[in-house]
């Protein structure tokens, strides 16, 4: 399936309504008023609820979001409420390769190459030592197993 820039809008709308902590269970009708405003031109319901279906189910975008709609409410929400599309869904073999990546890239970091790729490197370091302290503090205080998939997030 063919992942094209306006859908990708759309599901960073959707996340965006679902994680507002100020209008909680938004309508298909907000979400089809949100996306409408933000992109300039009409969408219908069963695009919406395509787009719902898609980011809870397509295994290819990568979210398998947790969506789920409230009768009492009449709106959608995330059964987790940490949950947004923003995080970056790792396991354990993926963070031990990124860790290993970002260990090859500070052998250059001090060379003339550039300040943004020498930032860049800073804060890709960072990110993962900081959730690896994160991920090992809380072990170490709950001591149970580690889930084998986590999210994280790279901060930018």
């Amino acid at each position: 399936m063919p992942l094209n820039k306006e859908a990708v809008i759309r599901y960073n709308i959707i996340d965006n309504c679902l994680t507002n902590k100020y209008k909680k269970y938004p309508t298909i009708a907000h979400l089809i008023e949100s996306c409408n405003n933000i992109l300039g031109k009409s969408f219908s319901k069963s695009t919406i609820q395509k787009d719902i279906k898609a980011m809870k189910e397509d295994e290819a975008l990568g979210y398998i979001a947790p969506i789920c709609f409230s009768r009492s409410y009449n709106g959608y929400f995330y059964k987790d409420s940490d949950y947004t599309i923003k995080k970056i869904p790792l396991n354990y073999e993926e963070i031990e390769a990124l860790e290993f990546a970002a260990e090859i890239l500070e052998n250059y970091k001090g060379m003339k190459i550039s300040d943004t790729y020498n930032s860049a490197v800073d804060k890709v370091l960072t990110s993962l030592k900081l959730k690896r302290l994160e991920k090992d503090k809380t072990l170490t205080n709950i001591r149970i197993v580690p889930k084998p998939f986590i999210q994280y997030t790279l901060i930018y």
